[in-house]
């Protein structure tokens, strides 16, 4: 009897080392961390920033937190699909310059305010082989666009114009598109308070708004998950 006594009590010691001590060579799973995508958000000055006092008051250093997103902030004022704001380039050209890896999980593009004034025709094959560039860089990722901002009552036909022909390309690669223009994320009656009258752009209020905006509507059409995108192309 003493014998098997001892043998249980090894065998329950020996079950409590193997359950508290890793295996050599192992490490922890840090679950949390592997839930979080790291995220690209491209884009012009809005993405950048300006109009802020401190730009990384801009919308886009606001949706990570909130979305719990690793983001990486590319914005470059003045640049577009087509207009590449003298040497910085334009949506393509600047992918094609930068250091970043091709890894990210999901990648939001904003833009399209520099490029009206182009034509109909060359803005839809900028915007085009822009998306096809994104897809062969980042064939793994979800990719969205955010299109058009304005403070007025009345959306000009160039704007329109612009926010149409992006839809319609999201749609033809089988992407999901954000719309502020449509949803009237800003009207005249947020000028007093929600616009740095400087630059026209958002002030730190403004981009507030715009991030709980995107947010919002990233939340509701479940593109905060990164699985791959199923694109049409």
């Amino acid at each position: 009897m003493r014998r098997l006594i001892l043998a249980i009590l090894l065998a329950l010691a020996l079950t409590s080392c193997s359950s508290s001590t890793p295996v050599p060579g192992s490490a922890p799973t840090d679950v949390a961390s592997e839930a979080q995508p790291d995220v690209l958000i491209l884009g012009d000055s809005y993405t950048a920033g300006e109009g802020a006092e401190n730009p990384t008051d801009g919308y886009a250093y606001r949706v990570g937190p909130a979305l719990g997103w690793h983001v990486t902030v590319d914005g470059v004022g003045g640049t577009g699909y087509v207009n590449p704001n003298h040497a910085m380039g334009n949506y393509r050209t600047r992918l094609a310059a930068s250091g970043y890896g091709d890894t990210f999980d999901i990648v939001l593009i904003e833009g399209g305010t520099n490029d009206q004034g182009a034509s109909a025709d060359g803005f839809s094959a900028a915007v085009d082989d822009t998306l096809a560039a994104f897809g062969q860089r980042f064939p793994s990722a979800r990719i969205i666009l955010l299109g058009l901002f304005s403070w007025e009552d009345a959306i000009t036909p160039e704007k329109s114009a612009v926010n149409s022909a992006l839809r319609a390309a999201a749609d033809s690669h089988g992407l999901e598109f954000v719309d502020p223009l449509t949803g009237r994320w800003f009207t005249a009656s947020d000028r007093a308070t929600l616009i740095n009258p400087a630059n026209d752009h958002p002030n730190a209020a403004g981009y507030e708004v715009m991030a709980a905006r995107l947010v919002d509507d990233l939340r509701a059409g479940a593109a905060p998950t990164f699985e791959p995108a199923r694109r049409g192309r």
